[in-house]
């Protein structure tokens, strides 16, 4: 769709096309390609799905100088646009912020929202230093100097659209044991290439973008999001530190947690059932 400022906004849809509305909001150096692979869950349960790309991701157009709770906005115009008065929100990872600024600003057209191994505030000094040191130097960067990180990412982004597959090995080599044995399934595999190459589809401004705004204040305080929160999130995940998931379980006053021992990141492929009973209602 075509927003009031000229941008475009891109979206997916999954599931039951006349179902209870949810907006999926994506990782970071991801898109709305990131989905579950059966969408047999998601009909079963009568659950439309929006997985929607961020600005600068996929399909959706660069946004300058964005902030966070800017998303609300666009995500309201995508409903707007849908004809969809109320729906649920749920973000993965590095998507959990987004739903959260929906949840502080938008609470009235919300009927849940869900986050699923989500990102706690980072300009937190307690939350920043779970980061591991390697990742500490990106995201200071990210929030000192952020086109010097689109610069970092525009090499990413080379290896992304040639060997998508090269370039998220890495990544999915530091992932848990669990984590690793969900990737290796013929049926989820190809799943991240594909959403990590799409999140690069025009450059690495957006992605870079998505990580500046995460290590900045978010606008808004946890304690001040009033409706509850439902949070998912595993005890051995090696990319969201389970410390980050005790820390919004701590500061979101309403907040309804599931801690699943011994899984990892990738909880949201083996509790999607789960994860959408509870998000629908």
């Amino acid at each position: 769709m075509t927003l009031s400022d000229g941008r475009r906004l891109g979206y997916a849809q999954y599931g039951d096309p006349v179902g209870h509305p949810v907006f999926f909001f994506h990782g970071t150096q991801s898109s709305r390609l990131e989905h579950h692979p059966d969408d047999s869950i998601a009909l079963a349960r009568g659950v439309r799905i929006i997985a929607v790309d961020r600005p600068g991701h996929g399909l959706s157009d660069f946004q300058p100088d964005r902030h966070l709770l800017d998303w609300p906005e666009d995500v309201t115009a995508l409903a707007d646009a849908l004809g969809i008065e109320r729906f649920a929100v749920m973000g993965m990872s590095g998507g959990g912020p987004f739903a959260l600024a929906c949840a502080s600003a938008i609470p009235g057209r919300l009927t849940t929202a869900t986050i699923i191994a989500g990102m706690a505030p980072l300009a937190d000094p307690t939350v920043f230093g779970n980061l591991t040191r390697q990742l500490k130097s990106t995201m200071w960067l990210a929030r000192r100097a952020p086109r010097l990180v689109s610069a970092m990412l525009s090499m990413q982004r080379r290896q992304a659209l040639t060997d998508p597959h090269k370039a998220v090995a890495p990544v999915i080599a530091q992932m848990s044991p669990n984590d690793r044995a969900i990737m290796a399934r013929p049926e989820i595999a190809p799943i991240m290439p594909a959403m990590y190459a799409e999140a690069y589809r025009t450059s690495a401004r957006g992605p870079a973008w998505d990580l500046t705004i995460l290590t900045r204040p978010w606008g808004f305080a946890l304690s001040e999001v009033s409706m509850p929160i439902i949070l998912w999130q595993g005890e051995d995940d090696r990319n969201v530190p389970v410390a980050w998931g005790r820390y919004l379980e701590a500061n979101l006053p309403h907040c309804t947690t599931h801690f699943i021992p011994d899984e990892g990141h990738l909880l949201i492929f083996d509790h999607f059932d789960e994860i959408l009973a509870e998000a629908v209602g």
